[in-house]
């Protein structure tokens, strides 16, 4: 009753159309359901037992009361006066839902009972309770299990209805008893922690007391009694996770119990032990019946939820990505009803649907229309299972329909020695190909958006002429494919110094290699020091863009199999046949030069490291040969003074390259 039962709340849950409801076959098509389901030890005890919990119903209310005891219920009134929405009803309506071993007629006041929670529900707005939804194979609303709070719905004069919900600020310490561990236990094989509920059940069942033969927990003991409901939702929660009763012991013995307290013509006791009296109540009733409800216990195993992430992926990059406004829908049940939702390319879809169920991913986008569309395979719609944990691939193809329109063109307006051809696929089955023309042309139907153009290069291309394209596989998009060819040309790049070879030091660019025809090429080198570059040397039908007389320069490609070399020349450089000398005041000596290094003219001048001036007889030497011996005179005044000089003689080239040497000159 409702004084003894403050721990037990239920949500006030919608369920289906409960005849023919497809949890009647839950798991049908799983061939290895480890269901392991005992049925009443007594089948005219059980069907006895709900004609009993029936006759409470009430068709002016449309409930089951309390209790046929004539005792005070909350509030004030009477047990038999007293109607409780979620821990009395709606056990009952589970109780009988789809419960094969009794007659039809017990089974459809599942449906009655329900229809009048659901008016209760809509015209109050009864919050949710956060508790006896497991049963129903509902997960809790939050990840801890609260106290409750009672509520008087309808209070007349006759009789009175009444709730209790789970929402009280105060944490429930569910570890503390055996009905609260079992709600934490089926709440945890609904959300997939099969080990989480395996220890809970496995914490109930150790608060059976086997001397006593009750549940031995903070509010049930030697003193205060046990409670039957508590045998019942164990016995419940066994089957849930396929224990077998009659070869457990411990099961076993609580099951005898429970149906050794059968008052014939009253009901399974509510309490026993103590104090108790032989009462009873729609609650312990209930609970008793759903024990041993088959379709109620695969329902649950049913709809135990597992994790499923959902990617789309293009067959072929698409050019234009699904966005979330133009997505595939995904449909799916979770916790026993119907959901939605929406997934585009660029994201992943986390779902938690109830194991064993069947998930739907739409055939087409919502953004396709008549000239553009999204699809899987054929367009038609992919279902898979829901068989545990798992991580989706779903593959799409992006397809127009006589769109775009196709041709090609060549990079330098050249006639080609051949067109390509045009190779269009649908649903990655190859199409036949057709010759693709310089005018714009279409491909009628429906099409991937990915394409081949063959061959590549064209054929009549060859070694040093080709027409190539930087797209031949790729996606359409937009309203047009227009194809450019490269016309190319294989072009050789040398780097020489004339008339010899060119020693270490030398960096020069670009490589031998395919040049697109009248496209502006970058060339040039740079030399070591004593090197200075002095002319192009090109052979072949190559025009030179600007000036030789530069570097780097650039040439425009005008035909094939060229050859284009830098010539370099070494720089002048100055020797003395002797780098000293001594003289007199007055007096002058005479030494060579030898300028080595390309043929130009030379200029020598001569300066001092004083206010002193010394004359040389230089003027300029213009040497057409290289290595020519000069000879040069240095004069000193009469006036200077007694010392050593060390005058610099300079070789200036043409190219404006010096060379200097320094000489030490004694004067006496």
């Amino acid at each position: 009753m409702a004084g003894i039962l403050i721990l037990f709340m239920i949500l006030p849950v919608a369920i289906p159309t409960l005849p023919g409801s497809r949890f009647t076959t839950a798991r049908a098509s799983d061939s290895t359901s480890t269901t392991i389901y005992t049925p009443p030890p007594n089948v005219k005890n059980y069907t006895e037992l709900a004609k009993i919990l029936l006759s409470t119903y009430d068709p002016t209310v449309g409930l089951v009361h309390e209790s046929n005891e004539g005792g005070t219920s909350y509030g004030g009134h009477l047990y038999n006066d007293t109607f409780w929405i979620n821990n009395d009803n709606q056990l009952v309506t589970w109780a009988l839902w789809n419960n094969a071993v009794l007659s039809s007629s017990n089974r459809s006041y599942s449906s009655i009972i329900n229809n009048t929670i659901q008016q209760y529900n809509q015209k109050y707005d009864l919050p949710a309770g956060n508790f006896y939804q497991v049963f129903w194979g509902v997960p809790l609303n939050s990840s801890q299990i609260l106290n409750n709070n009672d509520y008087v719905i309808v209070n007349t004069s006759s009789y009175v209805v009444d709730d209790e919900i789970h929402n009280s600020t105060q944490t429930l310490a569910y570890q503390n008893y055996a009905n609260t561990l079992i709600i934490h236990c089926l709440n945890n094989f609904i959300s997939g922690n099969i080990t989480g509920s395996h220890e809970d059940f496995q914490h109930a069942l150790g608060m059976w007391n086997a001397t006593a033969k009750g549940i031995h927990d903070s509010v049930s003991n030697d003193t205060t009694g046990y409670s039957d409901y508590k045998i019942a939702a164990i016995l419940f929660a066994a089957q849930v996770l396929s224990f077998n009763i009659s070869s457990n012991q411990t099961l076993s013995a609580m099951q005898s119990e429970l149906w050794n307290n059968l008052i014939p013509s009253v009901g399974i006791k509510t309490g026993y032990g103590a104090k108790h009296d032989n009462s009873t109540n729609a609650e312990t009733d209930a609970f008793t019946l759903m024990a041993y409800n088959k379709a109620l216990i695969q329902r649950i195993q049913s709809l135990r939820q597992v994790n499923v992430s959902i990617s789309l992926k293009a067959v072929k990059p698409s050019s234009t990505p699904i966005s979330r406004t133009n997505n595939f829908t995904v449909a799916y049940i979770q916790e026993g009803r119907n959901q939605i939702a929406a997934i585009a390319n660029s994201s992943v879809l986390l779902i938690k649907p109830d194991e064993y169920t069947q998930i739907k991913v739409s055939g087409m986008s919502s953004g396709s229309n008549a000239s553009v569309r999204w699809c899987l395979k054929t367009c038609n719609a992919v279902t898979f299972g829901s068989g545990g944990n798992s991580s989706v691939v779903v593959y799409y193809y992006h397809q127009q329909f006589d769109d775009p329109s196709i041709s090609f063109y060549t990079s330098d307006g050249s006639a080609t020695p051949s067109n390509p051809s045009f190779y269009a696929y649908n649903f990655s089955v190859a199409l036949p190909a057709f010759t693709l023309p310089t005018a714009p042309t279409h491909y009628p139907g429906w099409i991937d958006t990915n394409y081949m153009v063959s061959p590549n290069p064209l054929s009549g291309s060859n070694v040093s002429d080709r027409w190539i394209t930087s797209r031949p596989v790729g996606t359409l998009s937009g309203t047009n494919l227009n194809l450019e060819y490269f016309h190319q040309y294989n072009l050789t790049f040398s780097y020489t110094c004339s008339n010899i070879a060119c020693p270490s030091g030398f960096t020069a660019f670009p490589k031998t290699g395919w040049r697109n025809a009248t496209a502006l090429i970058k060339i040039g080198a740079s030399a070591p020091t004593g090197w200075k570059f002095q002319s192009w040397i090109t052979s072949g039908p190559v025009t030179l863009e600007f000036s030789t007389t530069t570097n780097p320069n650039y040439i425009a490609v005008t035909g094939s199999g060229a050859t284009i070399s830098l010539n370099f020349i070494p720089s002048v450089k100055l020797t003395l046949s002797s780098n000293s000398g001594t003289v007199a005041r007055g007096g002058s000596v005479t030494i060579t030069a030898t300028i080595s290094g390309a043929p130009q003219n030379v200029t020598l001048s001569l300066m001092t490291h004083s206010g002193s001036v010394l004359t040389a007889t230089v003027n300029p030497i213009n040497d057409s040969i290289s290595g020519v011996a000069d000879p040069i005179t240095i004069s000193t005044p009469s006036s200077i003074g007694v010392g050593t000089y060390y005058p610099t003689i300079v070789a200036t080239g043409t190219d404006g390259v010096q060379s200097s040497v320094t000489f030490t000159l004694s004067v006496t």
